[in-house]
């Protein structure tokens, strides 16, 4: 079916809690595993039922902001969700109870339990007030950022239209461009100041009520972290400091020479060549035909995959005003359909959704063959393994989409992808202290980040941008406001993509043939277990950021970066 086939009706709360409780009672009445196998089938197709409709909200909502019906739509799933996340917990907990459940964990295997016990741990319903609010609080951010309009070029720009801007080959725009969403983003300071320091507030209240010391547990527990822990993650951020930001730094002096600056700069940042970005050299519907060659070429099943979103209107590349200022993939049960939802802007950015959204479609029409829905998704650092590594599987074909600027396109590929990583990890870094301190003041919060930010950017000079000298850099990132520690995961996901990219350097058939069997185990196992049978090292494993680090190090080293 058809995006624009779909039909939306607000779920009926009452009759949806009857009917699920009825099935619930069911369930523990129930003689056999299989009497109770077949009443989770029941439920879980309610549970369809409830998340398609939600689904469909948040996509219109986020195709335009300003939309006020699909608005109160949104609003109402703020509301709405803690009920039915409690009605989850309950069934949940009913299933780690089941006396039938060594026979239900043989016929559905141990993630389900695992992502089960760590999901009745986020819930209890004295929260459900709290959950509420947090919604409420966390959608305001991205409305913010779709509907700002900055003043510039003689006409009001929106945020993502701002992105040419900044890679022009005259510093001068480079630094107007830059300074002006600083002001507009200065004007609004205290309103993205509070918004953060309300949300670590009743964050932390969720996190008190439920028995954790602070968030950061609860925030672990929601990402469903269950086979590793934040020591592991923290051991990971020093490897990333140790390994990656050392070779950033060196990537960013050479930066500075290819482009002729004295001292690089926050506006010199995104400028990576004296003689220009490279950029895809038609717009974003020849990007999607051309995308269409490409994985036709690349395997049957990218082929089938890619015909099926564009034959379905599943794609959503273009801007357009008051679309949400992000990028995102998400399925739709009831009509067992990905979604990829972006905006285009003109530069290699384009060509990159195009790869890493559709790795992540692509993993999610593999799933279909999951009876247990839960699998469907992989936990979000897995799932960040199959767009991350689309990305690069599709190399062979950049020609296609850049011509002369091709070696240009993949030097500059590894070096952003490097910098993710500690761009994330500084996030991470940057959430896990600010829930660990909740009594900061505001100030308190902006000056921890900023010394954050020295750490894992020690080579970006903010050149006395008072913006960024007093540590408001994290009022645009949307992840920490709306799901929060959902950062560290692509940088986990990186290094993992990175080693399929090496293996197919050497072999790229054996690479996809892993590669695919990924996608078909989807989200059955946890983290580690999943990349253990793609043959990957974990990343937090001794050695193994610092042995790709080099890898691509190496690679880097190989090219006449002056000559680019």
């Amino acid at each position: 079916m058809k995006a624009s086939e779909w039909t939306y009706q607000r779920p009926d709360m009452e009759d949806l809690s009857k009917r699920f409780h009825e099935e619930l009672t069911r369930f523990e009445s129930a003689t056999s595993e299989i009497e109770q196998w077949n009443v989770l089938q029941a439920i879980n197709d309610l549970s369809d039922e409830f998340e398609t409709m939600y689904m469909v909200a948040f996509i219109r909502h986020t195709q335009d902001t300003s939309d006020e019906q699909m608005l109160l739509e949104k609003q109402f799933f703020d509301a709405a969700l803690p009920t039915f996340e409690g009605w989850n917990s309950e069934i949940k907990t009913a299933l780690l109870n089941s006396k039938f459940r060594a026979e239900l964990e043989q016929r559905m295997g141990r993630q389900v339990f695992s992502l089960a016990e760590a999901a009745v741990k986020t819930y209890a319903p004295e929260v459900e007030d709290d959950l509420r609010k947090e919604n409420e609080l966390s959608s305001k951010h991205m409305v913010w950022l779709a509907q700002a309009k900055i003043p510039f070029d003689g006409a009001e720009k929106s945020l993502n239209e701002m992105n040419p801007y900044y890679q022009s080959p005259d510093r001068t725009v480079r630094k107007s461009a830059w300074d002006a969403v600083y002001a507009w983003m200065s004007e609004r300071a205290s309103d993205f100041d509070n918004l953060y320091h309300d949300l670590v507030s009743v964050r932390t209240s969720i996190a008190r009520k439920l028995g954790y010391e602070n968030f950061v547990g609860l925030g672990y527990a929601r990402m469903s972290r269950v086979d590793y822990t934040q020591a592991d993650v923290a051991k990971f951020r020093t490897a990333v400091k140790e390994h990656v930001v050392p070779l950033l730094a060196d990537m960013a002096e050479q930066q500075r020479q290819r482009i002729g600056v004295d001292t690089l700069t926050y506006y010199d940042k995104s400028y990576r060549f004296g003689t220009g970005n490279p950029t895809p050299k038609g717009d974003m519907d020849w990007i999607e035909g051309k995308a269409s060659d490409m994985y036709n070429a690349l395997s049957p099943e990218t082929g089938a995959f890619f015909k099926f979103m564009r034959d379905n209107e599943l794609l959503d590349l273009k801007r357009r005003p008051n679309k949400a200022m992000m990028g995102y993939c998400t399925y739709l049960a009831g009509y067992k359909s990905p979604f990829v939802f972006s905006l285009d802007n003109g530069t290699a950015f384009d060509v990159i959704v195009v790869t890493h959204e559709a790795g992540h479609a692509f993993q999610k029409y593999m799933n279909e063959r999951f009876d247990v829905p839960e699998y469907r998704n992989p936990t979000k650092e897995s799932a960040e393994i199959f767009s991350k590594s689309m990305e690069l599987f599709t190399w062979p074909w950049m020609e296609q989409f850049f011509l002369e600027d091709t070696v240009k396109f993949k030097y500059d590929h590894l070096v952003s992808s490097l910098g993710e990583i500690a761009y994330v990890s500084m996030y991470d870094e940057f959430q896990e202290v600010s829930y660990a301190h909740p009594e900061w003041t505001i100030e308190e919060r902006r000056k921890a980040f900023r010394e954050i930010q020295r750490t894992y950017e020690p080579y970006l000079d903010a050149n006395g941008q008072p913006y960024l000298e007093e540590g408001y850099g994290f009022h645009s990132f949307n992840h920490i406001y709306r799901v929060p520690f959902y950062t560290i995961d692509y940088a986990l996901a990186q290094i993992c993509a990175f080693q399929f990219w090496q293996e197919a350097q050497a072999d790229e058939a054996s690479a996809w043939e892993k590669y695919i069997a990924l996608a078909k185990l989807s989200g059955s196992l946890p983290f580690q277990q999943l990349i253990t049978r793609a043959g990957l090292r974990s990343p937090f494993e001794d050695g193994c950021v610092a042995d790709v680090a080099a890898t691509v190090g190496a690679y880097l080293a190989g090219v006449d970066d002056k000559a680019l």
